[in-house]
């Protein structure tokens, strides 16, 4: 969020899961590249290799578990992790 904003993180208990969720109030991720967030070596920016999210949505589905993000343009963007309590 280079122009300032407010990152919140929080957790909750659902059943035998747990609920991560990460989310921000920056600029969003334009609806054309949400489809390729989680692919390997894509970028939007001119450092690094663009292996974050799928690296990220690799250990957490080696857990049992499923990330997901959903983004709105000027407004925000949320990603959700629910990984199970017993693995």
């Amino acid at each position: 969020m280079p122009d300032g904003g407010t990152l919140t993180i929080g957790t909750l208990k659902d059943g035998q899961k747990i609920l991560i969720r990460v989310s921000d109030t920056g600029k969003g991720i334009p609806p054309e590249i949400m489809k390729d967030i989680f692919t390997p070596m894509f970028s939007t920016k001119e450092e690094g290799l663009g292996l974050g999210l799928s690296i990220a949505q690799r250990i957490v589905e080696a857990h049992g578990g499923k990330i997901m993000c959903r983004s709105e343009t000027n407004k925000g963007t949320v990603f959700e992790i629910m990984i199970p309590l017993k693995i």
